[in-house]
């Protein structure tokens, strides 16, 4: 009867592979696209998987801490979460109007936030300085 340690070698051959395999299908699944973001997260769905499979000790847990960015990175549809196509007026998940998210910056004490497309016609109040202003004066 052979050794449990004889099978350690394929057990770790097996493990990379899974692994590696399942961050391909999670990366195609969440929507990740090569360079949807700066830098190593920048990688699509065969970038990262070949990054596994050849430094796996690093580009695995990597993967698993930069998962809920790369997740977020899409554009999201704001009733449901759903993944929306560039473009898209409306989800396909749930029917709901998409609205672009604008990045907005309070021009009194800069703070920065984001603000519904339907809401750039109004005026705001900044959750810091509680001065209130136009937003189309805070857009970035």
């Amino acid at each position: 009867m052979d050794d449990i340690a004889d099978y350690f070698p394929l057990m770790i051959i097996v493990l990379v592979l899974g692994t590696s395999f399942w961050v391909f299908i999670d990366a195609n699944k969440i929507g990740v696209k090569a360079g949807q973001l700066s830098g190593l997260k920048g990688m699509g769905p065969a970038g990262w998987l070949f990054s596994c499979l050849l430094l796996w000790i690093i580009a695995f847990p990597y993967y698993l801490a930069v998962r809920e960015q790369l997740k977020f990175a899409q554009p999201r549809c704001l009733e449901c979460g759903g993944v929306v196509n560039e473009g898209a007026r409306k989800c396909v998940h749930c029917g709901s109007i998409v609205e672009r998210m604008f990045d907005v910056c309070c021009p009194a004490c800069g703070e920065k936030g984001q603000l519904r497309e339907s809401r750039m016609s109004d005026e705001i109040e900044c959750p810091a300085c509680k001065r209130v202003f136009p937003a189309a004066a805070a857009k970035v």
